[in-house]
C-alpha cells in the first residue's frame, strides 16, 4: 500500500510539473520579447534581444505603473553578466506590450560602426509625434552615453548611405516639418530643413540646407491646391 502511495504522488508531481506555466516567448520583426508576468508590476522583467546586435541583451525594469521604464540593464551575451546600469534621467520612459517591436531601436545612429539604442519616450506634441531617449556607444568609454541632441527630437529615419538623422514633426493646422543632421565633430549637427504648410493658396514647400556654413532657401514653392 505505501509503495503504491509513493507511485501516485510521483504521478502526480510529473503532471504538475507539466501543466507549470511557461514565459511568454513572442517575435516581431526582429525583436525576440521575453514577458515575465509577476506581481508586484515593478518586478516585472522585460527582455529584448535582436539579430543585429548578439553582443548585447537588454532588460527593463518597470515602475510601480508597470507602463514606464525605470531602470535599463544591459547584460553581456556570452555570459550574463552586467553590462551596464542606466537609470533613465527622465520619469517616462514609455512602455506597450502592443508596441514591443518599436519600443526600442538597435542601430549606429553615428555611424562608428558600434551599434547604438534608442527607446521610445511616447507621444511628443500634437499629431502623435514620437520622441526618443539615445544612449550611443563610446567606444573610449566602453559604455553607453546618454546623446542630449538626438534624445529632443522626434527621429524618423536613421539613413546609413546619406549618413543621417533625420527628424519628422506634425503640427497643428497642416503643417509638417522634417529636419536632417550629420554626426559632424563629435557632435550631431543640422544640415537641413524641410516644411510643408497647408495655406488659403495651396501648399507651400520649402527647403533649406547649410551651405558654407549658413542655412540658405534652395526652394520655395506653392503647389496650387
Amino acid at each position: 500500500m505505501r509503495m503504491v502511495m509513493i507511485v501516485l504522488a510521483l504521478i502526480l508531481i510529473s503532471c504538475k510539473k507539466e501543466i507549470e506555466p511557461k514565459p511568454a516567448v513572442k517575435t516581431v520583426d526582429s525583436v525576440k520579447v521575453v514577458v515575465k508576468d509577476s506581481t508586484p508590476k515593478y518586478d516585472t522583467s522585460i527582455v529584448y534581444t535582436s539579430n543585429e546586435s548578439e553582443r548585447f541583451v537588454f532588460k527593463f525594469k518597470l515602475d510601480s505603473t508597470g507602463e514606464s521604464v525605470s531602470t535599463i540593464f544591459i547584460m553581456n551575451t556570452a555570459d550574463s553578466s552586467l553590462f551596464q546600469e542606466i537609470i533613465p534621467d527622465t520619469n517616462w520612459m514609455w512602455y506597450a506590450k502592443e508596441h514591443c517591436h518599436w519600443v526600442i531601436k538597435i542601430e549606429d545612429m553615428n555611424f562608428d560602426g558600434e551599434k547604438d539604442f534608442r527607446i521610445c519616450n511616447g507621444d511628443d506634441g500634437t499629431g502623435g509625434n514620437s520622441g526618443w531617449q539615445c544612449w550611443l556607444y563610446d567606444i573610449q568609454k566602453t559604455q553607453f552615453v546618454k546623446e542630449q541632441t538626438l534624445s529632443s527630437l522626434c527621429i524618423h529615419t536613421i539613413d546609413s548611405l546619406k549618413k543621417e538623422v533625420t527628424t519628422f514633426v506634425r503640427g497643428g493646422g497642416g503643417i509638417y516639418r522634417q529636419e536632417s543632421y550629420k554626426f559632424i565633430d563629435k557632435e550631431f549637427q543640422l544640415v537641413s530643413k524641410k516644411s510643408f504648410e497647408i495655406t488659403g493658396e495651396g501648399a507651400l514647400l520649402v527647403h533649406k540646407r547649410i551651405i558654407n556654413g549658413k542655412m540658405k532657401t534652395i526652394l520655395s514653392t506653392i503647389v496650387p491646391a
